[in-house]
């Protein structure tokens, strides 16, 4: 009984409840409660664990009766709140393959509902899978029933009927083109959750019934939703939307713990679900209210003040309107009324629109149309489909606006918009598709990608999946009322995947197409859009002309207008022209617009594009030439838009000269300035210009233009990646000798890069695909340290685009720095056999190339793959040679970035004296050399390995400095690196908030900058934590995720120090399962060569034997000491040596031997102690 103890008790504080409140809502006594938690009472009645279940929400129901066997005497229980759990009784069932428990995972997101074979071929697999992937499914489902199947009873074999064989069971069933998992009531913590949310809606208003519910469906959360399975499950939709709706569940049931008069709950929960979601500024907002409720003002204020200061470090922002006005509340003691009952049924809210905490909904519609005129039937068309997206059934509403060019086809999607935008309250979105345009269309997944981050997803979290990307734009959308603005869209495919797939939303799109697929298959609702009536045609043109010009020439006005066939964008133009010639009479200006070559085709039938020609060809050539050339030059330019320095390249202009003609066409309304110093073209302007290019421009000089504008953006590029990361391997210069401005700082230099990124990625493949420009591998060369600060998507974009384009040229050392562009991306994503294929075919390709450089930036990267796969002899040699390479070079930068990857590797190796040797080595080139990134890289790392051998107070000092160096430099990598090294260090100090504070901080950047395996890193300290603090539930918590954290990324030491926490706290309480884990980390080190944690792991087992056999514990033990002798870590030989001296009676150590190791324990603690008063100071 002891374990349904535990499991009683661990369900019961999760819920927030004490025994007396958990004996009331069960209807039995608080003695009973305390009995039954503490494993007192031997066969606990069954209707009393069958009420307790009942109200504590235990996900297997009562514990089996005593003397009733503990097998398999119930259907499984599978839970996916938290990594995979799947048990029958208290008995574990066990599932086989990784990709078993994926598929298992992928169906239990989705009960009873059919997920097709081809989702669970791209979840199982991604882009690669195998010829017989679908045979695999199928052993897969066939191994799950047996596996989920009840004793004695059948698994519900392959049918499609409407229940699970045997009454009501758990399986697998086939239906349609994919399957099904059926589960019984109370199987799946899942459904018990929405089931739970749902009485809780139910509940009378401010009933603590609701409360109560709203407790246990929280009570039922272990940890994110399936974290160990992997992103393919993990950061499904289903899986991302279960875990805001967990967020949303805990402020609803915070809220109503205060209105209750019970902030004390709300301040728990709350306080939990803080420390996974460091930066949500709701949560911490509403923590707040309910400290302060509590009566602790002061701790609600410090912790908006670590929050603001966690904002500001992490993120560049300060905190944002809800936690602002939290503070101000507390400040004027406008406190949450402790005891108000809610005027309705507590509801949990949906989520507010997801992203950064703060976030506010997107209001992405471009600036409203001036002087819009007409369309009274299509915008009561498209008010009439308004009503009908109110409706919340049926499908979702999509309203196509079409016509031809220059029709207004955006200024009333955008006008409308912004007429109905009350009614969208959380938020519009929008997008140029570029269906029409001379650069490429928008793909789909730029598109997703700009939705998703402006509904708050950080980049590294949008999934590369264009597939996955859609389905989780439309559960984010799901049961919100939102606004999405398609613009200029060229097919029904390109709409499609960007369509919400509920209703409540309303997307409006434009295009020059009729879209009839859209029409036919999604059922979109057509308007078709024609060119103004003549009315309104002089109406518009009497509301942009100066009233002066137009009062006594209304005829002249409307001839204007028939000129200009009526259609707004020409119309739009014409009257700026006349604007811009105050003294021109209309009839004048008209004449001039009627004696143009093309005038004859003004009144064309089916020629729609005439009069606008005619229009732009009159302010065109009332340019001068020099404003001319640059307009023609622009068009055929890549980039979506333009700087005054880049237009300055493309046109070989000075800035003032080209800023000069910018503003004449900005004037002319030939382009647009949507932001201060960018400018754009309107997509028919585009094309005209591109026309205009064509017919005026000879292909050499358009060639020699783009050929400027490359040449212009990598020299760019390459400043910037001077200033930001000069020690960065990089081709060598290849004569190019013309020189552009530097940057005044890294930050001056970040920022371009920031504002340029999506231009140059377009430069890079215009470059690629028009022949064999350098421009097209060197700006991606440039970039690959971007990519290591800032991680987006398009960085694979941009090197695949360069090896294409090297490859091509036939341009070795390009060939290379490509490859090891793409190595490095695949390294940052632990995507370690790809990463390893790219940097070993580098290998030959900067031989060839003759370019020792990248011969050695080759061997380092070889060896780093190696590192992260656990391979440290072939990493160490490979690091080795690219040293030796920078040794002969004489490149201190350089060589101070490949010894620093020697002694991290030989740290794992456990060769601490050689790390810190070599450690110390860097450290000197860096300080020499003045860069900040790689000093700050130097001092984490030795600040490391000097904890690891003793020497705190120079770890300290080196730990913090590198802290304070890395957030200078902006380098978050050595910043992560940093916290989670001084959290490790006031651990052993005993500082455990300071430590904790430190984990947190270091896991929250972690997660922001999406490395796993830092991730688990910071959770295995936080596991300490809690362990060092008594709280063995919480420890076990932090350390399973730290492990499938590890297992995902492929990381060994951190693997094995996960295995070794676990073995730790399962130590107090199951000998058998502290041996196993501990037996398995001691494997996983010995396996990858890592030294140090192979003497932790049979310290760890010599704890865990000790008791039971003192003997064999003390074999162990000073195993695990000549480990840490030969390694030289401090920690590891004191703990060994404690053991030793205190099982030595019992082990039958020799009175000699039990001194002789006492001794050594005084010596060595002496040595190990902190200088200045017992534990280091707090680090800012």
């Amino acid at each position: 009984m002891a374990d349904n103890g535990a499991e009683l008790r661990l369900r019961r504080l999760r819920a927030g409840l004490t025994q007396e409140e958990l004996a009331r809502r069960a209807g039995i006594s608080v003695r009973a409660v305390r009995d039954i938690e503490q494993g007192r009472v031997r066969a606990p009645r069954p209707e009393s664990l069958r009420r307790i279940a009942e109200a504590i929400g235990l996900p297997d129901g009562p514990p089996p009766a005593a003397g009733e066997p503990p097998g398999r005497t119930a259907d499984p229980h599978i839970g996916v709140l938290g990594p995979l759990s799947i048990r029958s009784g208290v008995q574990p069932v066990a599932l086989g393959s990784g990709r078993q428990r994926m598929l298992l995972g992928l169906l239990a997101l989705h009960p009873d509902t059919t997920v097709s074979r081809q989702e669970i071929v791209d979840v199982l697999w991604g882009h690669d899978p195998p010829d017989s992937c679908l045979n695999l499914v199928h052993t897969y489902v066939a191994r799950l029933r047996r596996a989920l199947a009840r004793p004695g009873g059948g698994t519900g074999g392959s049918g499609t009927g409407g229940g699970a064989a045997g009454g009501g069971g758990t399986t697998i069933v086939h239906s349609g083109g994919g399957y099904q998992l059926w589960v019984g009531p109370g199987q799946l913590d899942l459904t018990r959750f929405t089931t739970l949310i749902g009485r809780a809606e139910g509940s009378v208003a401010g009933d603590l019934n609701s409360l109560d519910r709203l407790a246990e469906a929280l009570a039922l959360w272990r940890g994110p939703v399936l974290v160990d399975l992997g992103p393919g499950v993990a950061q499904h939709p289903t899986a991302t939307a279960l875990n805001r709706r967990r967020i949303a569940t805990a402020v609803t049931y915070a809220t109503l713990a205060v209105e209750l008069g019970l902030p004390d709950r709300a301040v728990r929960e709350l306080s939990a679900v803080a420390g996974h979601e460091p930066l949500h500024e709701q949560v911490h907002a509403r923590l707040m209210l309910a400290l302060a409720a509590c009566g602790q003002q002061a701790r609600a204020l410090a912790l908006h003040r670590k929050l603001r200061d966690r904002l500001a470090d992490q993120l560049g922002v300060e905190p944002g309107p809800e936690l602002r006005e939290a503070q101000l509340r507390i400040l004027r003691q406008d406190l949450p009324v402790i005891g108000a009952r809610p005027p309705a049924p507590p509801r949990p809210a949906e989520p507010a629109p997801p992203g950064l905490p703060g976030h506010r909904p997107p209001a992405q519609l471009p600036a409203d149309v001036a002087h819009f005129t007409g369309r009274s039937s299509q915008m009561a068309a498209l008010d009439a489909l308004l009503e009908a997206s109110t409706g919340g059934s049926g499908p979702v509403v999509v309203a196509t606006i079409t016509g031809m060019a220059g029709v207004g086809k955006t200024a009333l999607a955008v006008h409308w918009a912004h007429r109905v935008r009350p009614h969208f309250p959380d938020g519009q979105l929008y997008v140029n598709l570029r269906g029409y345009a001379t650069a490429s269309p928008v793909r789909e997944g730029e598109a997703l990608a700009g939705f998703l981050h402006a509904l708050g997803v950080a980049a590294e979290q949008i999934p590369v999946d264009s597939g996955q990307a859609a389905a989780l734009l439309r559960t984010l959308l799901d049961g919100r009322r939102m606004l999405l603005v398609l613009d200029n869209a060229a097919s029904a495919d390109q709409v499609r995947p960007l369509l919400p797939g509920t209703p409540g939303c309303m997307a409006l799109v434009t295009s020059r197409d009729r879209l009839s697929g859209l029409v036919a298959v999604d059922g979109a609702r057509r308007i078709a859009l024609d060119v103004l009536t003549g009315a309104e045609a002089s109406a518009l043109l009497t509301r942009i002309i100066p009233a002066d010009q137009v009062a006594a020439a209304p005829a002249e006005i409307a001839e204007l207008a028939e000129v200009c066939a009526r259609l707004p964008l020409a119309l739009r133009i014409a009257a700026a022209d006349l604007i811009d010639h105050p003294g021109r009479p209309i009839s004048a200006h008209t004449a001039q617009l009627s004696a143009g070559n093309q005038l004859a085709g003004l009144r064309v039938e089916g020629d729609d594009q005439a009069a606008v020609r005619a229009a732009f060809d009159l302010s065109y050539a009332a340019l001068p030439a020099s404003a001319r050339r640059l307009f023609r030059l622009l068009g055929p330019a890549p980039g979506a838009d333009v700087t005054v320095p880049a237009a300055a390249a493309l046109a070989a202009l000075d800035e003032v000269t080209a800023a000069r003609e910018l503003d004449r066409l900005a004037a002319a309304h030939l382009v647009q300035q949507p932001r201060p110093g960018r400018y754009t073209f309107h997509d028919l302007l585009r094309i005209y210009a591109v026309e205009r290019s064509t017919a005026e421009d000879p292909a050499p000089e358009r060639a020699a233009a783009n050929r400027r504008l490359y040449a212009w953006c990598r020299q760019r590029a390459e400043a910037a990646a001077a200033t930001i990361y000069p020690q960065m391997v990089r081709l060598p210069p290849d004569g190019d000798d013309r020189q552009v401005a530097g940057f005044p700082s890294s930050e001056a230099a970040m920022a371009w890069l920031e504002a340029e990124r999506t231009n140059l990625v377009r430069v890079v493949a215009h470059a690629a695909d028009q022949g064999a420009d350098p421009a097209a591998w060197r700006i991606p060369d440039a970039l690959r340290g971007y990519y290591q600060f800032r991680p987006h998507n398009d960085g694979f974009l941009a090197a695949s685009h360069a090896l294409r384009a090297a490859q091509a040229a036939g341009d070795e050392a390009g060939e290379a720095a490509s490859r090891l562009g793409l190595a490095s991306l695949h390294l940052r994503r632990s995507e370690y056999r790809v990463g390893l294929e790219h940097a070993t075919a580098m290998i030959d390709a900067a031989t060839r190339a003759g370019w020792p450089e990248g011969l050695a930036a080759a061997y380092g990267t070889c060896g780093l793959m190696h590192l992260r796969a656990g391979r440290l002899a072939q990493a160490a040699d490979l690091t080795r040679r690219a040293v030796e390479i920078h040794e002969r070079l004489g490149g201190a930068e350089r060589l101070s970035t490949s010894l620093g990857n020697l002694g991290v590797i030989y740290r794992d190796m456990g060769r601490l004296r050689a790390a810190e040797e070599v450690f110390r080595q860097g450290l000197v080139l860096t300080r020499r050399t003045g860069t900040r990134m790689n000093t700050g890289i130097s001092l984490s790392n030795l600040g490391d390995v000097e904890h690891a051998l003793g020497r705190y107070d120079q770890a300290l000092a080196h730990l913090g400095e590198a802290l304070e160096v890395s957030r200078e430099s902006g380098y978050r990598p050595t910043e992560v690196e940093s916290l989670r090294r001084l959290a490790a260090l006031h651990v052993h100090a005993g500082d455990l908030s300071r430590a904790a504070e430190l984990a947190d901080a270091a896991l929250a950047l972690a997660e922001l900058v999406g490395d796993p395996s830092q991730q688990a890193a910071a959770r295995n300290v936080l596991g300490a934590v809690h362990l060092r603090r008594g709280d063995g539930d919480a420890a076990v918590t932090e350390h399973r995720l730290a492990l499938a954290l590890a297992r995902a990324s492929g990381t060994h030491g951190e693997r094995a120090e996960a295995l070794i926490g676990l073995a730790e706290v399962h130590r107090r309480t199951d000998v058998d399962q502290a041996l196993t884990l501990a037996g398995q980390a001691w494997e996983v080190a010995r396996a990858a060569g890592y030294r140090v944690w192979e003497g932790h792991a049979l310290v760890a087992r010599a704890e865990a034997q000790c008791d039971r056999d003192p003997v064999t514990a003390a074999r162990t033990a000073r195993a695990a000491l000549a480990t840490h002798q030969e390694t030289g870590h401090l920690l590891g030989r004191l703990r060994s040596l404690r053991l030793l001296a205190r099982i030595g009676p019992a082990a039958g150590l020799t009175v000699t031997e039990q001194t002789a190791y006492r001794q050594e324990v005084d010596r060595l603690d002496g040595f190990g102690r902190w200088r200045d008063a017992g534990r280091p100071p707090g680090v800012g």
